[in-house]
């Protein structure tokens, strides 16, 4: 005959006690014992504690595989809108037309022209306006628009030996575009023309012109206009480009001035600016002051050593403008901190003051 019952229920108790987190799988099982008045041996505790421990341990692993699921998915997201955040940079960057940072690397520098990305599309390089002053009705004679490309700025001199290809294309009808003698048959070939060498170390500077029949100035396209780089003098990936947008405006008899931004879109795209200033008939020299702010921008070099100027510290200049010298598109470069967030920003940056004549 076996225990008696109290003996057989102090067994298990002391059976149950002993096991690793039993105590509830014990308390219950003893309880589900004493509720159906039977006896519980060691053998069902021991299956019921099993029970217990799988069933615990599978509600643990299912826990650890959602909380790895939830991680993974979170890393996906991440990873989602790091991609698209970069995406998104690279296309930015793609596209500007204007950018700082290679003018300090970069070997060659223009007045009219930007340096771009070599890869950027030319419907995204800088328009770059040219106001002209509009002839009397009996002048028939062609306009003209000059622009600069040099191994100089600001005084300093490519150390790269530097030679590139000049292209052009929408030429009004009729233009001519001479540089030493007509060029124009070579910048609008495939090819493009082979501008002479620039040496290192050595300053030089090359003037192109182009002339513009007046019948045709009305009906214009923008003249896109790239120098592009040889691989023996630079493999940087950027080039000189930019939209030239000759436009007559004003009468003969009309005086007019007008300065301004020349960019549109969003100012947080930009790493340069730029700013253009004209005047029209003036029946007298006109003075125009302009000063900005040296700890948001700095002005382009070149422009101030074509104009021979030399604003020191001061961020300012004095341009006297007449029908001789009577437009300037000057660019403006943002520096590395300059809190710049809106066109209002830039506004406040640079501060143009004119006195009429």
């Amino acid at each position: 005959m076996g225990l008696p019952w109290g003996a057989r229920r102090q067994r298990t108790l002391h059976f149950l006690k002993n096991k690793h987190k039993a105590g509830r799988s014990a308390g219950s099982a003893e309880r589900r014992a004493e509720a159906c008045g039977q006896s519980l041996s060691a053998e069902t505790a021991n299956r019921l504690i099993g029970g217990f421990d799988v069933r615990h341990s599978h509600r643990k692993y299912q826990k650890r595989r959602l909380r790895i699921q939830l991680i993974l998915l979170l890393l996906a997201a991440l990873l989602l809108v790091i991609g698209g955040s970069y995406a998104a940079y690279v296309s930015r960057s793609y596209v500007k037309g204007v950018a700082a940072t290679p003018r300090y690397g970069f070997g060659l520098y223009s007045d009219y022209l930007s340096v771009v990305f070599k890869d950027a599309d030319e419907r995204t390089y800088p328009d770059k306006k040219i106001p002209l002053t509009k002839k009397a009705q009996d002048d028939t004679s062609a306009y003209k628009v000059s622009f600069i490309i040099s191994n100089t700025a600001d005084g300093t001199v490519s150390t790269k030996r530097m030679q590139y290809y000049l292209k052009m294309s929408n030429l009004p009808e009729g233009a001519v575009v001479t540089s030493s003698g007509d060029i124009t048959a070579a910048v609008t070939s495939a090819g493009g023309y082979q501008a002479p060498v620039m040496k290192a170390y050595t300053k030089s500077t090359h003037v192109y012109t182009i002339t513009i029949p007046a019948a045709s100035l009305a009906t214009a396209a923008d003249i896109v206009v790239t120098a592009i780089p040889d691989a023996d003098s630079d493999n940087s990936g950027y080039i000189l480009a930019g939209r030239l947008q000759p436009s007559i405006i004003g009468s003969v008899a009309e005086f007019s001035y007008g300065y301004g931004f020349t960019d549109t879109g969003d100012v947080k795209d930009f790493a340069a600016f730029n700013f253009e200033m004209y005047v029209n008939n003036a029946a007298e020299d006109h003075l125009m002051t302009l000063s900005w702010d040296n700890t948001k921008v700095e002005i382009d070099p070149l422009f101030l050593e074509k104009m021979h100027l030399s604003p020191g510290n001061t961020g300012s200049i004095s341009l006297v403008m007449s029908d001789a010298e009577d437009y300037h598109l000057i660019q403006f470069y943002r520096l590395p901190d300059a809190q710049i967030n809106s066109w209002n920003d830039m506004a406040i940056a640079v501060t143009p003051v004119d006195t009429a004549p």
